[in-house]
């Protein structure tokens, strides 16, 4: 048994890592509520930054950082090793190749994608902080950080609640992601 490995099959939602809110945040109006939150936050605290040009904070945000960054590296390394251990098996098994690319009987979910999907969704809020910590050093975050974390939430939130097959796709950008954090 790898060290890297970690249970992923979940027969519930309530199964989940933060399943008793799974409910919650699958309604239509969570991802969208927070990605206009986020802008309107963004686009005032950006204003303020603009205006009053604060000056960089000290040591402790540096640590901040340097953990934060790591702990999404990691979460990147271990996401891409399970989804792509899970497309590895389900496109190797027997049967016609569109029952499997159109995950036709949800052989992808049911086989731990799921689960790789739902922390990848989840993973989503939490990358807000990325532009929280470009906002707390005094600096204006780019249109494409900002508009990519409101999109992000609502784009895999839909690939989540829909269970779509297209969110096969995400291994590949998590192969990417752990160097985005270096």
């Amino acid at each position: 048994m790898s060290i890297f490995w970690i249970q992923s099959h979940s027969t519930s939602p309530k199964d989940l890592p933060l399943g008793q809110y799974y409910d919650s945040l699958v309604n239509v109006a969570t991802p969208f509520t927070t990605a206009l939150a986020y802008l309107v936050v963004v686009t005032t605290w950006s204003a303020f930054n603009r205006k009053n040009k604060p000056s960089p904070s000290g040591p402790g945000l540096k640590a901040f950082v340097v953990l934060h960054n790591f702990a999404l590296m990691l979460f990147s390394f271990l996401s891409f090793y399970h989804s792509a251990g899970v497309l590895s098996r389900v496109f190797t098994d027997e049967g016609p190749f569109t029952d499997r690319f159109c995950d036709t009987g949800r052989p992808l979910w049911a086989a731990g994608f799921w689960y790789w999907g739902w922390l990848f969704y989840l993973s989503k809020y939490y990358e807000m902080v990325d532009t929280a910590i470009i906002l707390i050093k005094g600096r204006i975050p780019s249109l494409l950080q900002t508009y990519h974390h409101a999109g992000a939430i609502i784009g895999m939130w839909f690939l989540v609640s829909a269970k779509s097959p297209g969110l096969w796709i995400f291994p590949h950008t998590q192969l990417l992601h752990p160097y985005y954090h270096v």
